[in-house]
């Protein structure tokens, strides 16, 4: 957001959509599961296809792991770990999101220490502090300009639009709710298959 979109920041941006778009699936995922056991409609989770998808998601997360050693294949086996680490990772990125709507201050890391009242509105440090200091004040000043503010906007009616999706697409079909399941997961198998591929480096 703080620097625009251009050639080079347009494939993290894509990544950062992506990523998002697997924050949202989660309780999407989770919202239709239960509304689906709540009603009783009929699942069938070993259907030869589901069972595939699985298979490779295992493989390619063990497969990940092999340098660790065998106590690194053994957690990964274990598959509920993986799963905590993606829900705490979602969390993460959620309050990242609601950092750069609101243009908080970065307060990880090297930043912990700065304020952003040591800056003016234009991001200029007071006080006479040096630029090094500004430096590694981050992108909060730029954060807050009418671009960015209108940016952010435009971002909340979308995350809005997207959870209020998520709420009725089950209530109105759950067989569209599984088929848009169905549709990701089978991306997301694919995507894991091409990760598996060896990939040579110069």
């Amino acid at each position: 957001m703080a620097h625009g979109l251009n050639a080079h920041t347009a494939p993290y941006i894509l990544r950062q959509m992506l990523t998002y778009l697997g924050v949202i699936f989660l309780p999407f995922y989770v919202y239709t599961l239960v509304f689906a056991l709540s009603t009783g409609s009929d699942l069938n989770f070993f259907q030869p296809i589901w069972i595939a998808v699985a298979g490779v998601y295992i493989v390619e997360q063990t497969f990940s792991v092999r340098k660790g050693g065998w106590k690194a294949i053994l957690v990964s086996l274990a598959i509920v770990p993986e799963l905590l680490l993606n829900v705490f990772l979602n969390i993460v990125y959620i309050v990242t999101f609601m950092g750069v709507i609101f243009a908080t201050d970065e307060a990880w890391g090297r930043m912990r220490h700065l304020d952003a009242a040591s800056f003016d509105k234009n991001g200029r440090a007071r006080d006479g502090q040096n630029h090094r200091k500004l430096e590694l004040h981050g992108t909060h000043a730029l954060r807050k300009t009418p671009g960015a503010r209108v940016f952010a906007a435009s971002s909340i009616t979308m995350l809005v639009v997207s959870l209020t999706l998520v709420a009725i697409i089950p209530l109105v079909s759950l067989q569209a709710a599984w088929n848009i399941i169905a549709v990701y997961v089978l991306i997301g198998a694919i995507a894991t298959v091409g990760r598996l591929v060896p990939v040579t480096t110069f």
